[in-house]
């Protein structure tokens, strides 16, 4: 009985050392990740006659983090954020007619995506 009660704690540790590690492993990735989904859509979004305001804009940030999660979100400081969506999607022009979107952030969402599940998947298999 005494084995099994050792047994237990030794695997009770081994979980909550592994969890840790996961867990700061995540973090590292969506750190990571967060960074260059933001290079990328600057790298990404079009200097019009603003002279790159919107594209000096793009930006990121913490939303919430404490020992088990982090929250980074991907965002368009004030007052530029208006222009995200018109850009990446297109918009009417003012005398008629359309401007197609580029798709900057759409494109680099999806790659961002792809990176972060890839980076996951790595750390539990291989640890932090």
């Amino acid at each position: 009985m005494t084995n099994l009660n050792n047994l237990a704690e030794a695997i009770s540790k081994e979980l909550k050392s592994y969890s840790k590690e996961v867990t700061l492993g995540v973090k590292k990735v969506t750190d990571e990740v967060t960074s260059n989904l933001v290079k990328n859509t600057k790298r990404d979004a079009k200097v019009g006659r603003r002279k790159g305001k919107y594209k000096k804009s793009i930006s990121s940030k913490v939303l919430y983090e404490n020992e088990h999660k982090k929250i980074k979100v991907w965002y368009v400081r004030s007052p530029e954020y208006r222009l995200a969506h018109l850009l990446n999607n297109g918009h009417a022009k003012k005398g008629g007619g359309f401007i197609e979107g580029d798709n900057h952030i759409t494109n680099n969402e999806e790659i961002a995506i792809k990176e972060l599940e890839r980076g996951i998947e790595e750390v539990v298999k291989n640890g932090y």
